[in-house]
């Protein structure tokens, strides 16, 4: 897949120190109306062309017709807070830092975190098979029984991008927790794992379920524990809740 150019210089422009921590969320659901006005929450700057992170993010959301979105840049220390456009266009509704985003594929960033921390600190290992934290009671077919935590977090489970009957976004519901149940009992995989690479929403649910269940815990309680919470002093930790309240409200 080719990058956009204009992704390219956006993500140039943000990189401008090795301690930096950036997290773009945008909303291109909806056609931009008109023109999308970008918003500085923190430093109120009207004109785009003195500022190059505002330049960059609104020629990539005129290009694309994105009609909101929200900038943080975690960078020496400070936080900065940018947001633009519009969070229902028809109402006119600007982006705010209240905004919620569906983070999508950025929870596998978190997910593969999570993996390298418990691996570091011995707690699991890459090479064991993921039904080692599952319930015993739990069946697998023998396809699903033999993969790796390596392989579900590097794409070379051999498992399908998602799963008919269940969402890659499926809430824990019955019917969902139904459709999966029945999955990971029949399924056989198309080539042994670990051979290939194919991009899958699955491989990351199960990592998730995983880590989860080993730690008897909730995804979203190993994240607050782990990755959001550390230890850090008052202004940090102010900062870093800004950020967790964008990445774990959904």
């Amino acid at each position: 897949m080719r990058v956009p150019q204009e992704l390219l210089k956006v993500s140039a422009v943000l990189r401008s120190s090795v301690n930096t921590f950036i997290l773009i969320l945008s909303l291109g659901l909806f056609p931009a109306i008109g023109n999308t006005k970008a918003i500085s929450q923190n430093h109120q700057v009207e004109n785009a062309a003195i500022n190059p992170v505002i330049n960059a993010v609104s020629n990539l959301m005129k290009r694309f017709a994105i009609p909101g979105a929200a900038v943080l840049i975690y960078r020496s220390g400070q936080l900065e807070e940018y947001t633009f456009g519009y969070s229902d266009v028809n109402k006119k509704t600007p982006v705010t830092e209240q905004t919620l985003f569906e983070l999508g594929s950025i929870t596998k960033t978190f997910t593969g975190l999570l993996l390298a921390q418990q691996v570091g600190s011995g707690k699991v290992q890459f090479n064991d098979a993921w039904t080692k934290f599952q319930s015993q009671d739990q069946s697998f077919s023998s396809s699903t029984d033999s993969i790796s935590l390596l392989e579900l977090a590097t794409y070379t489970a051999s498992l399908p991008k998602d799963v008919k009957g269940l969402p890659y976004n499926a809430a824990n519901t019955g019917k969902y927790q139904t459709n999966l149940a029945h999955f990971l009992q029949t399924w056989t995989a198309p080539y042994p794992p670990g051979t290939q690479m194919l991009y899958s929403n699955l491989s990351f649910s199960l990592l998730g379920m995983a880590l989860a269940e080993h730690q008897d815990k909730t995804l979203t309680e190993l994240m607050e524990q782990h990755i959001f919470n550390g230890q850090c002093d008052l202004k940090r930790c102010q900062r870093r809740r800004k950020l967790r309240s964008l990445c774990t409200r959904l």
